[in-house]
C-alpha cells in the first residue's frame, strides 16, 4: 500500500465516522509531545477498531461493551476480537497490541511525560529493538530511498520512530477502510435480502388471504347446494 489522494480522502471521511475531530489522525504527525502523540494515536486506533468491531457485529447495542474492553488483553482484548471475526492480518494485529503496550508504557510513569521516541528506542536491548522493527516497520521496505541516498530500515526507524509508528497506523488505516467497506456492502446485501423476505412475507400472506377467501366461498356453495337440495 502507498500514499494515494484517494487513501488520504479515505482517512478523512473515516475520521469524520469516528466523530473525531478533523484532521487529527494527520495533524498527530506534529505533536511535539511524543507523551501526548503516543496516547492520542492509542485512542485513535482505539476509536477506529471498536467501529470495526461493530461493523462486523453488525449490532450497534454492543459498542458500548466492546469500547469497554482492553485493546492489548490476551483473552478478551480488541485484538482477540479482530482473530476470532478474521478481520485484519496477523502484522496488523501485532501492531495494534504493540501500539497499546507503548501506551502504557508512557503513561503509567508520569516521569516519561517528556521522554522523546529517540530516547526510548535508545534504551532499548537488541531483542527489543528488533521487536519494534518488527511491530512497526513491517510495511517498510528493506531501504528508504531520500533523494538519492538509501538508508537501511533498521536504521530509519531508530532515527524516526515517530514517523515509523504513524506511517504503520496509516497503512493500516487503509487496511481497516477495506474491512470497514466489505462489511457496509455485507450489510447492504442483508438489508437487501430482508427487503425481499418481507415482500414474500406479504406475498404469502395475501396469497393466503385469497385461499382462505376461496375456500370460504366453497363451503358458502356447499352448504347453500345442501340446502336448496333438502
Amino acid at each position: 500500500m502507498e500514499f494515494t489522494g484517494e487513501l488520504l480522502k479515505d482517512i478523512v471521511t473515516f475520521t469524520n465516522q469516528l466523530k473525531a475531530e478533523e484532521g487529527l489522525f494527520f495533524s498527530l504527525l506534529y505533536e511535539k509531545n511524543d507523551w501526548a502523540f503516543i496516547i492520542k494515536l492509542n485512542a485513535f486506533v482505539e476509536a477506529a477498531i471498536t467501529e470495526l468491531v461493530v461493523k462486523a457485529i453488525q449490532n450497534d447495542k454492543i459498542r458500548q461493551i466492546i469500547a469497554r474492553l482492553d485493546i492489548a488483553d490476551a483473552r478478551f482484548g480488541k485484538v482477540v476480537w479482530l482473530k476470532a471475526l478474521n478481520i485484519l492480518n496477523a502484522e496488523d494485529h501485532r501492531c495494534v497490541r504493540a501500539l497499546a503496550e507503548l501506551r502504557n508504557f508512557f503513561v503509567h510513569n508520569i516521569t516519561r511525560i517528556n521522554l522523546s521516541l529517540v530516547n526510548y528506542i535508545a534504551e532499548l536491548d537488541k531483542n527489543q529493538l528488533k521487536s519494534f522493527i518488527e511491530n512497526f516497520g513491517y510495511n517498510a521496505r528493506e531501504s528508504i530511498e531520500i533523494g538519492e541516498k538509501k538508508i537501511p530500515k533498521a536504521e530509519f526507524i531508530r532515527e524516526n520512530p515517530k514517523l515509523t509508528i504513524w506511517l504503520a497506523v496509516y497503512f493500516m488505516l487503509g487496511s481497516i477502510i477495506i474491512e470497514f467497506d466489505r462489511f457496509g456492502l455485507q450489510e447492504k446485501e442483508l438489508e437487501l435480502i430482508k427487503e425481499k423476505a418481507e415482500v414474500l412475507d406479504e406475498i404469502l400472506k395475501k396469497m393466503r388471504i385469497v385461499q382462505l377467501e376461496a375456500r370460504k366461498r366453497a363451503l358458502l356453495r356447499s352448504i347453500t347446494k345442501k340446502r336448496i337440495d333438502s
